[in-house]
């Protein structure tokens, strides 16, 4: 990752670890703010990197939601968040050394409070029908219909997050490297440190869900996400690879890249630039409430992206 310019936001930055990060951070031309209870070590930490310091007690949620929010506001949107903090909370909240299982519960526990409702979308389907706007109704309609989103991204009343819980080779991961690393890699599944490596080394990470099932259906296969939020949650894909959500709906337009893993629901779809634009105004409604402000901002900035990228 370029880190020159980016803010970013170290919590637990008066630690040690914290601290070492920062200053790492910083001289690789990060913009960094420095979270932390101990509010004078922070500014301390800050100060020596020209960065700024936020008081914050990571072990209580909102304290810190506050301080990220204020650190942002202060030294500009926050692309990275690097978190220094959890060694030593981790040891108070369990009572012992850091291990595996714990980290589970401890990312479990925290995933059980990211949920999101009450968005446009929401209401629409609720009966209000102001709620969206037109072209919102015909990117709904284009969803359940000629875009085929809905073979993956189904949503009902009571599976309300448009996720099959399945993985699928949707044709980004397509290089010509890629059966060339399934013959490279070795396949002793009990080998976790191996695993580890395997799934964040650039080469191999394309492998998707075939780097742990050695299935070859799951050769570059990623589990569908949700799409809510989508919004606050850019770049997409398991890569990071395309900007917008024009650059998205152009992908699957177009039926992914082709390989011999792609998914059978991945084909052309022969959609308009109208239609790919009414397809990226419902994706818009689904966005809570809390980054409604945002959403828009980040909108208009991937409109006049797509916009400009078209007239090339």
């Amino acid at each position: 990752m370029q880190l020159k310019d980016q803010a970013v936001i170290v919590t637990g930055g008066a630690s040690g670890l914290g601290a070492a990060t920062a200053r790492r951070l910083a001289g690789e031309g990060a913009r960094v703010a420095v979270c932390d209870l101990n509010a004078s070590l922070a500014e301390s930490v800050a100060a020596e990197i020209g960065g700024v310091a936020v008081t914050c007690d990571v072990a209580d949620a909102a304290s810190a939601e506050a301080a990220i929010v204020a650190a942002s506001k202060a030294h500009g949107p926050a692309r990275v968040l690097v978190n220094c903090a959890g060694i030593g909370i981790a040891k108070r909240v369990f009572g012992r050394e850091v291990n595996f299982d714990d980290i589970a519960r401890a990312l479990a526990s925290y995933e059980r409070t990211q949920f999101s409702f009450d968005s446009p979308f929401d209401h629409f389907m609720a009966g209000e029908g102001d709620a969206i706007d037109e072209s919102a109704k015909r990117g709904w309609k284009i969803f359940n219909g000629a875009g085929r989103c809905v073979a993956c991204h189904a949503w009902s009343r009571e599976r309300p997050l448009f996720n099959d819980g399945r993985f699928h080779n949707v044709g980004v991961s397509a290089g010509k490297s890629l059966t060339h690393n399934v013959a490279a890699i070795r396949a002793d599944r009990e080998d976790s440190t191996n695993l580890d490596r395997l799934a964040t080394d650039s080469g191999m990470s394309d492998l998707g869900r075939y780097l742990v099932t050695r299935r070859p259906a799951d050769i570059g296969a990623f589990r569908t996400p949700d799409l809510r939020n989508l919004l606050v949650t850019q770049p997409y894909f398991h890569d990071g690879s395309a900007a917008t959500l024009w650059d998205v709906v152009a992908h699957f337009n177009r039926g992914g890249t082709r390989n011999p893993y792609l998914d059978s629901a991945m084909v052309p779809l022969d959609l308009s630039k109208a239609d790919e634009d009414d397809l990226v105004a419902f994706l818009a409604t689904l966005t809570s409430p809390e980054y409604a402000e945002a959403a828009k901002v980040e909108y208009e900035r991937q409109y006049h992206i797509s916009r400009d990228a078209a007239k090339r």
